[in-house]
């Protein structure tokens, strides 16, 4: 089966938080946003998209209708016809604007037929902490246990935080789950399908 290894990188954060991913070429951007989810670590609560080259790829949405330029189906791309070298984008909660930079670094073939991941460093940002700069806030005040807002925002991330943890066997059970669960997220566009062998 031919498959596609992706990098994928948040874009302005550093150190990196990234993941190298292998993905069946035939997936298409629908399945691709789940893999992303699962791989980065995201809870899939938000909206989202792809920029590839000019054009924009998302859902279908009624509202999207009377655009000039309304973005494409994202059902209707595979990453088949996405040669190795194609650098893409991902953009995760159009509030938080989560960006993330992809590149496609290999295209090949593989006995596998689920998507895994082989590489990755650090933790996601929690979901809903603001974007980039509300990551780095969250982390300024994390590092700073006599911060009068140290305890709250501890306990609204449920206890702890390691954001330089990366977890492989734990991205690769949420990429394995994907093939036995129905998919989550948000229900104001079409509803979504799993991803398929």
């Amino acid at each position: 089966m031919r498959f596609h290894r992706l990098h994928i990188a948040l874009a302005e954060i550093e150190p990196p938080i990234w993941r190298r991913v292998e993905v069946p070429s035939h997936v298409n951007l629908e399945e691709l946003h789940r893999i992303i989810q699962a791989a980065m670590g995201w809870l899939d609560y938000h909206l989202h998209s792809f920029e590839i080259g000019d054009r924009r790829y998302q859902l279908p949405d009624e509202e999207d209708a009377g655009l000039d330029d309304p973005p494409l189906d994202e059902r209707d791309l595979t990453l088949r016809e996405l040669p190795r070298g194609t650098r893409f984008r991902y953009e995760y909660d159009f509030g938080d604007s989560w960006i993330h930079d992809i590149r496609v670094e290999r295209v090949h073939e593989s006995d596998d037929d689920l998507a895994l991941c082989s590489d990755g460093a650090r933790a996601c940002p929690p979901e809903d902490c603001g974007g980039v700069g509300g990551y780095e806030n969250l982390l300024q005040i994390l590092s700073e246990p006599e911060h009068s807002e140290y305890e709250e925002t501890l306990a609204w991330l449920g206890g702890s935080f390691d954001p330089d943890a990366f977890r492989l066997q734990a991205v690769n059970s949420a990429l394995v789950a994907l093939y036995r669960e129905p998919p989550r997220g948000p229900t104001t566009r079409t509803s979504h399908k799993r991803v398929t062998r």
